[in-house]
């Protein structure tokens, strides 16, 4: 059975909010970070490097990325990073097949948004460890 590689990127900006993207609706419409599957041969960093070009047509230096969290869960093997920058997100060039709009998201705005059921459930999961990677890595 083939091996899933995943990659998710948390983006936070200076004020402490994460970057969040809405789905186009052929991608079922919900909120989710930064995120893909490898493709053969590359590697987790040059995944997310590649999916952050692909999606939001933003260039990010692998020496800015922090890989906080990896676990193998079945066939599939997460691969979570951080990364602190401040983007502007009103002159970002979205795929418009993948990527409807984005936003910047406070902690409590996304636990909001995971009530309303607007975020993946994947993605959930990725978001409550890299919350308590932050938590821990922020005070």
């Amino acid at each position: 059975m083939k091996e899933n590689n995943i990659v998710t990127l948390f983006v936070e900006n200076e004020n402490g909010k994460l970057l969040l993207q809405k789905r186009s609706e052929q991608k079922g419409g919900k909120y989710g970070f930064i995120s893909g599957h490898l493709q053969k041969g590359e590697t987790s960093s040059q995944g997310v490097i590649r999916e952050t070009k692909e999606e939001m047509g933003i260039n990010i230096d692998e020496k800015d990325l922090n890989l906080f969290y990896r676990v193998k869960e079945g066939q599939n093997n997460f691969n979570l990073y951080y990364m602190n920058k401040n983007i502007d997100t009103e002159n970002l060039i979205l795929q418009k097949e993948e990527v409807e709009a984005v936003k910047w998201c406070s902690e409590e705005e996304i636990k909001s948004m995971i009530d309303e059921d607007k975020l993946y459930k994947n993605h959930i999961d990725a978001f409550e460890v890299a919350m308590n990677y932050l938590n821990k890595n922020n005070k």
